[in-house]
C-alpha cells in the first residue's frame, strides 16, 4: 500500500508541474501573438498595410 500510494503522489507531482509549465508556456504564447498582433488595431496601419500588399 506504501508503494502504490507513493507512486501515485509521485505521479500526481509530475503531472502537476507539467501542467503548471504547459499552462505557462501557453500563457507566454498569447501574450507574444497579442503582443505582434496589436499595431493591428491601429486603422491607419491596417490600411497601409493593405496598400503594400500587391494585388
Amino acid at each position: 500500500m506504501v508503494l502504490v500510494t507513493s507512486a501515485s503522489w509521485s505521479m500526481g507531482i509530475m503531472v502537476q508541474s507539467w501542467l503548471l509549465r504547459f499552462a505557462g508556456e501557453c500563457t507566454l504564447w498569447v501574450m507574444m501573438v497579442a503582443l505582434a498582433a496589436s499595431p493591428m488595431l491601429s486603422g491607419s496601419f491596417r490600411a497601409r498595410l493593405i496598400a503594400a500588399i500587391p494585388r
